[in-house]
C-alpha cells in the first residue's frame, strides 16, 4: 500500500469522523488482518496493523490480545498502541475452527456495531490455527489463492462477512472456506459452522458449489474422474416442496474414455445426491421460503424432494 493510498485513507477518516485536525500518516494504524481463536473461555485476538513510512512503503506490526470479549480485546489494543486504529480497510478475518455458535453471534454483533467496518471483507477458517503462524502469509496471498481456486478448481469460493451474517440469520448454517497454514497454504474445502461444525471433503465442497451455482470452472479429479470443466451453469426450479436442480456443463476430456459425457453425468449426479442425503439442507429450505412464503409457512417441516439432472457436452478432446 503506497503513500497516496494512505493519504486517501486520511481524507476518508477526516470526512467520516468529522475531525478537521491534521492526522500524520505515521499516526494511522490500518488493521488489515484479524485472527480470532478461543481457549479456556477467553478470546485470543491476533492483529496485523499497517503503518505508512516515509520511504513510501509500509510497516507491519502484530499484536496478540487475550480478553473475555472482542470489545475488551480492542480496549486493550488501544492501550498497546498510540495509533489511530481503523477497520475500514480490513482485508481478511481468519477464524479458528474452535469457535461455536455463541462466538459467531459475538463476532457478527461486534463488527455490525462498528461504524468503521465495511463488512465486505472475506472470512476464512484456519484448521490448524496458531498465533505464531497466522501471519506467515499476507492477506493478499490468502485471498488471491481462494480467488484462483474458485476460478480454476472449484473447491471453495469467497465468503464475505455480510454473507456469513445473512447465512446465520436466515439458515443457521454457513459454509466457509477452510485452509491449513504452514510454510505453504493448503485449501481443505468448506467447513460448515454455526448449527454444526464439520469439515467437508473436497468432493463434498465441489458438490456444494455445483448445487449452489458457484462453479464456473473446475478440475474434477478423484478416483473416478479426471475432467476439466470449462463452464457450468446450475438452474434451480421450485414447485412447493419439490426442487429440481439442473446442471449443464461443458467439458474437456483428459481420459481415453469415449463415453466421457455420460460417465460425467452419472458420476456427478451420484456425488450431488450423496451430498443432499448426508448434509444440511437449510439452504434449499430457505429458497422455498423466499419463493413461496405462504406455502413454506404451512409446510416447513415437510421433507424436501429433490430431482437432480446433469447434462454435458464435450468442448475439446485431449489425446
Amino acid at each position: 500500500m503506497n503513500k497516496i493510498k494512505y493519504i486517501i485513507i486520511v481524507l476518508i477518516l477526516t470526512i467520516t469522523t468529522g475531525c478537521l485536525n491534521y492526522i500524520e500518516l505515521n499516526d494511522i494504524g490500518i488493521i488489515n488482518t484479524i485472527g480470532i481463536d478461543k481457549k479456556e473461555e477467553k478470546y485470543i485476538i491476533d492483529i496485523n496493523m499497517l503503518t505508512p513510512t516515509i520511504n513510501n512503503s509500509e510497516e507491519n506490526t502484530t499484536y496478540e490480545v487475550i480478553a473475555n470479549t472482542l470489545e475488551e480485546a480492542f480496549d486493550k489494543l488501544y492501550l498497546l498502541t498510540s495509533k489511530n486504529i481503523n477497520l475500514s480497510h480490513l482485508e481478511l478475518i481468519l477464524l479458528s475452527k474452535n469457535l461455536n455458535s455463541n462466538d459467531y453471534d459475538n463476532i457478527t454483533k461486534f463488527f455490525l456495531n462498528r461504524d468503521d467496518s465495511r463488512n465486505t471483507f472475506p472470512i476464512i477458517i484456519v484448521e490448524n490455527y496458531k498465533s505464531e503462524n497466522i501471519f506467515k502469509h499476507t492477506a493478499n496471498e490468502i485471498n488471491s489463492l481462494i480467488e484462483t481456486n474458485s476460478k480454476d478448481d472449484g473447491i471453495v469460493s469467497k465468503k464475505t462477512f455480510d454473507e456469513l451474517s445473512e447465512d446465520i440469520i436466515n439458515i443457521n448454517i454457513s459454509y466457509v472456506p477452510t485452509i491449513k497454514i504452514d510454510e505453504n497454504i493448503e485449501i481443505l474445502g468448506y467447513r460448515s459452522i454455526y448449527s454444526e461444525n464439520k469439515l467437508l471433503s473436497i468432493r463434498e465442497s465441489i458438490s456444494y458449489n455445483f448445487l449452489t451455482n458457484r462453479i464456473s470452472k473446475c478440475n474434477l479429479v478423484d478416483e473416478n474422474l479426471n475432467i476439466k470443466i470449462d463452464q457450468s451453469i446450475t438452474t434451480i426450479s421450485i414447485n412447493e416442496n419439490k426442487i429440481k436442480i439442473t446442471i449443464n456443463s461443458t467439458l474437456t476430456n483428459y481420459t481415453d474414455r469415449s463415453d466421457i459425457t455420460d460417465f460425467y453425468n452419472k458420476t456427478l449426479k451420484t456425488y450431488l445426491e450423496e451430498f443432499i442425503e448426508n448434509n444440511d439442507l437449510e439452504y434449499f429450505r430457505d429458497l422455498i421460503k423466499k419463493y413461496n412464503y405462504n406455502y413454506y409457512k404451512n409446510h416447513k417441516d415437510e421433507n424436501i424432494k429433490f430431482k437432480v439432472i446433469v447434462e454435458s457436452k464435450l468442448n475439446k478432446e485431449v489425446s
